[in-house]
Protein backbone atom coordinates (compact mmCIF):
# COMPACT_ATOMS: atom_id res chain seq x y z
CA UNK A 1 0.00 0.00 0.00
CA UNK A 2 0.91 3.36 -0.51
CA UNK A 3 0.24 6.69 0.79
CA UNK A 4 -0.93 9.72 -1.37
CA UNK A 5 -0.35 13.35 -0.55
CA UNK A 6 -1.08 16.89 -1.89
CA UNK A 7 0.02 19.93 -1.10
CA UNK A 8 -1.27 23.11 -2.42
CA UNK A 9 1.84 24.66 -3.58
CA UNK A 10 1.45 28.47 -2.76
CA UNK A 11 0.24 28.01 0.95
CA UNK A 12 2.55 24.55 1.64
CA UNK A 13 -1.18 23.16 3.60
CA UNK A 14 -1.81 19.87 3.17
CA UNK A 15 -4.65 19.37 1.53
CA UNK A 16 -5.22 15.32 0.94
CA UNK A 17 -3.22 12.48 2.89
CA UNK A 18 -4.40 9.23 1.95
CA UNK A 19 -3.91 5.64 1.28
CA UNK A 20 -5.14 3.50 -1.55
CA UNK A 21 -8.31 2.16 -1.34
CA UNK A 22 -8.88 -1.70 -0.76
CA UNK A 23 -11.05 -4.31 0.04
CA UNK A 24 -10.63 -3.85 3.91
CA UNK A 25 -11.09 -0.12 2.89
CA UNK A 26 -13.14 0.05 0.05
CA UNK A 27 -13.78 4.06 -1.68
CA UNK A 28 -17.05 5.18 -0.42
CA UNK A 29 -17.62 6.61 -3.93
CA UNK A 30 -17.71 3.38 -6.70
CA UNK A 31 -16.66 0.72 -4.11
CA UNK A 32 -20.06 -1.03 -4.12
CA UNK A 33 -19.58 -1.39 -7.88
CA UNK A 34 -15.75 -2.56 -8.49
CA UNK A 35 -13.77 -5.49 -6.62
CA UNK A 36 -10.34 -3.77 -7.84
CA UNK A 37 -10.09 -1.16 -5.34
CA UNK A 38 -6.73 -0.35 -5.93
CA UNK A 39 -6.99 2.37 -8.13
CA UNK A 40 -9.04 5.17 -6.03
CA UNK A 41 -7.53 7.30 -2.95
CA UNK A 42 -8.68 7.96 0.49
CA UNK A 43 -8.07 10.51 2.68
CA UNK A 44 -10.13 9.43 5.62
CA UNK A 45 -9.79 11.87 8.32
CA UNK A 46 -11.22 14.90 5.58
CA UNK A 47 -13.29 12.60 4.16
CA UNK A 48 -11.88 13.12 0.58
CA UNK A 49 -11.94 10.38 -2.02
CA UNK A 50 -9.97 10.91 -5.43
CA UNK A 51 -11.79 8.45 -7.67
CA UNK A 52 -10.65 7.22 -11.46
CA UNK A 53 -14.14 5.68 -12.17
CA UNK A 54 -17.09 8.39 -10.92
CA UNK A 55 -16.83 12.11 -12.42
CA UNK A 56 -17.31 15.01 -10.36
CA UNK A 57 -16.77 18.93 -10.94
CA UNK A 58 -13.26 18.47 -10.30
CA UNK A 59 -10.45 16.61 -11.99
CA UNK A 60 -7.06 15.94 -10.26
CA UNK A 61 -4.65 15.25 -13.35
CA UNK A 62 -4.63 11.56 -14.04
CA UNK A 63 -5.41 10.44 -10.36
CA UNK A 64 -9.38 11.14 -11.14
CA UNK A 65 -12.07 13.27 -9.56
CA UNK A 66 -12.20 15.06 -6.27
CA UNK A 67 -15.15 13.92 -4.17
CA UNK A 68 -15.37 15.84 -0.93
CA UNK A 69 -14.97 19.17 1.28
CA UNK A 70 -11.20 20.13 1.10
CA UNK A 71 -9.08 22.55 -0.23
CA UNK A 72 -10.53 25.34 -2.50
CA UNK A 73 -7.57 25.88 -4.19
CA UNK A 74 -7.20 24.95 -8.07
CA UNK A 75 -5.85 21.42 -9.13
CA UNK A 76 -3.33 23.72 -11.09
CA UNK A 77 -1.33 24.84 -7.62
CA UNK A 78 -1.75 21.29 -6.17
CA UNK A 79 1.74 19.10 -6.15
CA UNK A 80 1.84 15.51 -4.98
CA UNK A 81 3.97 13.38 -3.15
CA UNK A 82 3.41 9.92 -3.60
CA UNK A 83 5.61 7.29 -1.36
CA UNK A 84 5.50 3.94 0.34
CA UNK A 85 3.83 3.52 3.12
CA UNK A 86 6.96 1.76 5.23
CA UNK A 87 8.64 4.88 4.44
CA UNK A 88 7.00 6.48 7.82
CA UNK A 89 7.90 3.64 10.10
CA UNK A 90 11.19 4.25 9.39
CA UNK A 91 11.82 7.58 10.26
CA UNK A 92 12.74 7.97 14.08
CA UNK A 93 10.60 11.35 14.18
CA UNK A 94 11.51 12.08 18.40
CA UNK A 95 15.03 11.61 17.53
CA UNK A 96 14.84 13.78 14.22
CA UNK A 97 12.99 16.61 16.56
CA UNK A 98 15.29 16.55 19.46
CA UNK A 99 18.23 16.84 16.58
CA UNK A 100 15.97 20.17 15.74
CA UNK A 101 15.73 21.38 18.89
CA UNK A 102 19.36 21.27 20.03
CA UNK A 103 20.36 23.22 16.62
CA UNK A 104 18.11 25.67 17.31
CA UNK A 105 20.06 28.78 18.66
CA UNK A 106 18.86 32.46 19.97
CA UNK A 107 19.49 33.63 16.67
CA UNK A 108 17.17 31.68 14.83
CA UNK A 109 14.10 32.18 17.00
CA UNK A 110 14.76 35.54 16.50
CA UNK A 111 14.82 35.46 13.04
CA UNK A 112 11.70 33.51 13.17
CA UNK A 113 10.02 36.39 15.32
CA UNK A 114 11.45 38.93 13.19
CA UNK A 115 9.32 37.16 10.29
CA UNK A 116 6.50 36.92 12.00
CA UNK A 117 6.65 40.27 13.64
CA UNK A 118 6.65 38.74 17.18
CA UNK A 119 8.99 38.96 19.88
CA UNK A 120 11.76 36.80 20.41
CA UNK A 121 10.66 35.92 24.22
CA UNK A 122 7.21 35.50 22.82
CA UNK A 123 7.73 33.05 20.34
CA UNK A 124 10.49 31.26 22.68
CA UNK A 125 8.22 31.72 25.79
CA UNK A 126 5.52 30.00 23.55
CA UNK A 127 6.61 27.19 21.76
CA UNK A 128 9.40 25.24 21.37
CA UNK A 129 11.25 25.75 17.66
CA UNK A 130 13.63 23.68 16.19
CA UNK A 131 15.73 24.28 13.05
CA UNK A 132 16.52 22.05 10.10
CA UNK A 133 20.26 22.86 8.41
CA UNK A 134 22.07 22.11 5.24
CA UNK A 135 25.36 20.41 4.69
CA UNK A 136 27.12 23.98 4.81
CA UNK A 137 25.51 24.01 8.63
CA UNK A 138 23.24 27.11 7.40
CA UNK A 139 19.33 27.26 8.53
CA UNK A 140 17.53 25.87 5.66
CA UNK A 141 13.65 25.94 7.57
CA UNK A 142 12.09 26.11 11.04
CA UNK A 143 10.25 23.16 12.36
CA UNK A 144 7.78 22.40 15.09
CA UNK A 145 6.71 18.56 16.24
CA UNK A 146 3.61 17.57 15.37
CA UNK A 147 2.02 14.83 17.16
CA UNK A 148 -0.89 12.11 17.58
CA UNK A 149 -3.33 11.73 19.93
CA UNK A 150 -0.95 10.39 22.58
CA UNK A 151 1.57 12.74 22.58
CA UNK A 152 4.42 11.01 20.64
CA UNK A 153 6.14 12.92 17.83
CA UNK A 154 4.73 11.69 14.18
CA UNK A 155 6.11 14.38 11.57
CA UNK A 156 7.48 17.76 11.39
CA UNK A 157 6.15 21.03 9.78
CA UNK A 158 9.05 23.13 8.27
CA UNK A 159 8.43 26.84 7.53
CA UNK A 160 10.84 27.91 5.22
CA UNK A 161 12.60 31.40 4.68
CA UNK A 162 10.38 32.66 2.27
CA UNK A 163 7.26 31.69 3.92
CA UNK A 164 6.45 28.15 2.37
CA UNK A 165 4.54 25.84 4.88
CA UNK A 166 4.52 22.13 4.49
CA UNK A 167 5.16 18.69 6.26
CA UNK A 168 8.87 16.90 6.14
CA UNK A 169 8.67 14.34 3.50
CA UNK A 170 7.18 10.77 5.23
CA UNK A 171 5.51 12.76 8.13
CA UNK A 172 2.03 12.06 9.43
CA UNK A 173 -0.02 15.22 10.49
CA UNK A 174 -0.33 15.49 13.38
CA UNK A 175 -1.00 18.48 16.39
CA UNK A 176 1.57 21.00 17.06
CA UNK A 177 1.66 21.75 21.20
CA UNK A 178 2.76 25.14 23.68
CA UNK A 179 4.92 24.69 25.99
CA UNK A 180 2.70 25.21 28.53
CA UNK A 181 0.00 22.65 26.93
CA UNK A 182 -1.91 20.78 29.58
CA UNK A 183 -4.13 17.54 28.47
CA UNK A 184 -5.70 17.72 32.41
CA UNK A 185 -6.69 21.78 31.92
CA UNK A 186 -10.78 21.94 31.07
CA UNK A 187 -9.86 24.15 28.58
CA UNK A 188 -8.17 23.66 25.00
CA UNK A 189 -8.27 26.39 22.39
CA UNK A 190 -7.53 25.10 18.58
CA UNK A 191 -5.66 27.56 16.05
CA UNK A 192 -4.53 26.87 12.32
CA UNK A 193 -1.10 27.29 12.31
CA UNK A 194 2.03 27.61 14.70
CA UNK A 195 2.12 31.38 14.45
CA UNK A 196 -1.41 31.96 15.63
CA UNK A 197 -0.84 29.29 18.26
CA UNK A 198 2.55 31.48 19.64
CA UNK A 199 -0.25 34.21 20.25
CA UNK A 200 -2.43 32.35 22.49
CA UNK A 201 -0.14 30.65 24.28
CA UNK A 202 1.67 33.97 25.14
CA UNK A 203 -1.88 35.18 26.52
CA UNK A 204 -1.92 32.20 28.77
CA UNK A 205 -3.92 30.15 26.96
CA UNK A 206 -4.02 26.23 27.03
CA UNK A 207 -3.86 25.60 23.33
CA UNK A 208 -2.88 23.16 20.11
CA UNK A 209 -2.51 23.96 16.90
CA UNK A 210 -3.27 21.73 13.54
CA UNK A 211 -1.09 22.14 10.40
CA UNK A 212 -4.33 22.77 8.22
CA UNK A 213 -7.81 24.02 8.24
CA UNK A 214 -9.30 20.36 7.67
CA UNK A 215 -6.36 18.00 9.63
CA UNK A 216 -6.25 16.62 12.76
CA UNK A 217 -10.13 15.81 13.13
CA UNK A 218 -10.01 12.47 14.68
CA UNK A 219 -6.89 13.74 17.15
CA UNK A 220 -8.47 16.75 18.08
CA UNK A 221 -11.43 14.67 18.80
CA UNK A 222 -9.29 12.37 21.13
CA UNK A 223 -7.81 15.12 23.02
CA UNK A 224 -11.18 17.34 23.46
CA UNK A 225 -13.57 14.82 25.31
CA UNK A 226 -15.17 16.85 28.15
CA UNK A 227 -13.48 20.01 27.52
CA UNK A 228 -14.62 23.09 26.87
CA UNK A 229 -12.85 24.14 23.58
CA UNK A 230 -12.58 26.99 21.85
CA UNK A 231 -11.96 27.13 17.99
CA UNK A 232 -10.11 29.71 17.06
CA UNK A 233 -10.60 30.25 12.75
CA UNK A 234 -9.34 32.00 10.07
CA UNK A 235 -11.10 34.74 8.53
CA UNK A 236 -10.87 33.06 4.61
CA UNK A 237 -13.51 31.28 3.78
CA UNK A 238 -11.11 27.61 3.56
CA UNK A 239 -10.33 29.11 7.75
CA UNK A 240 -14.45 29.12 8.39
CA UNK A 241 -15.60 26.15 6.73
CA UNK A 242 -12.67 23.79 8.42
CA UNK A 243 -13.47 25.77 11.53
CA UNK A 244 -17.10 24.56 11.54
CA UNK A 245 -16.45 21.16 10.18
CA UNK A 246 -14.40 20.81 13.42
CA UNK A 247 -17.20 22.17 15.15
CA UNK A 248 -19.60 19.62 14.14
CA UNK A 249 -16.92 16.61 14.51
CA UNK A 250 -16.36 17.38 18.43
CA UNK A 251 -20.02 17.94 19.39
CA UNK A 252 -21.08 14.99 21.57
CA UNK A 253 -17.53 14.50 22.67
CA UNK A 254 -16.41 18.17 23.97
CA UNK A 255 -18.43 19.67 27.20
CA UNK A 256 -18.42 22.56 25.17
CA UNK A 257 -17.56 23.93 21.50
CA UNK A 258 -17.14 27.52 19.95
CA UNK A 259 -15.91 29.11 16.91
CA UNK A 260 -14.79 32.46 17.42
CA UNK A 261 -13.39 34.72 14.56
CA UNK A 262 -10.90 37.85 15.17
CA UNK A 263 -11.50 41.14 13.28
CA UNK A 264 -8.72 40.60 11.09
CA UNK A 265 -6.87 37.33 8.64
CA UNK A 266 -6.06 35.35 11.65
CA UNK A 267 -5.17 35.21 15.05
CA UNK A 268 -1.84 36.85 14.95
CA UNK A 269 -2.64 39.72 12.55
CA UNK A 270 -5.64 40.93 15.12
CA UNK A 271 -2.56 40.71 17.43
CA UNK A 272 -0.65 42.52 15.82
CA UNK A 273 -3.13 45.75 15.59
CA UNK A 274 -3.78 45.75 19.45
CA UNK A 275 -5.83 42.58 20.01
CA UNK A 276 -5.72 41.32 23.76
CA UNK A 277 -6.46 38.13 25.87
CA UNK A 278 -9.18 40.10 26.87
CA UNK A 279 -10.62 40.62 23.92
CA UNK A 280 -10.57 37.19 22.89
CA UNK A 281 -12.19 36.61 26.01
CA UNK A 282 -15.04 39.03 25.67
CA UNK A 283 -15.36 36.81 22.08
CA UNK A 284 -15.65 33.83 23.40
CA UNK A 285 -18.75 34.70 26.14
CA UNK A 286 -20.15 36.71 22.99
CA UNK A 287 -20.21 33.41 21.30
CA UNK A 288 -21.03 31.19 24.01
CA UNK A 289 -24.17 33.94 24.97
CA UNK A 290 -22.78 34.55 28.38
Amino acid sequence: MRTFMLTDKHTGEVVFDGVEASRSLPCWVCGDRHRNQGWCLLDVERRVAICPRVESQRRIGEAGWWHGDGSKASSASLVSHSRPAREESSIDWAARWSDAVQAARQSDVAALAASLRLTPEAVGASIEVGIERNQSGERSCWAFAMRDASGSVCGLKLRMSDGRKLCAKGSRLGIIRSRGFSSGSGDLYITEGESDLMVAAGWGLNAIARPGCRSCVQIISAMSRGKRVVIVSDSDDAGRSGALALRDALKGRARDVSVVLPEFKDLREWHGNGGTADDLAWLVRSVRGY
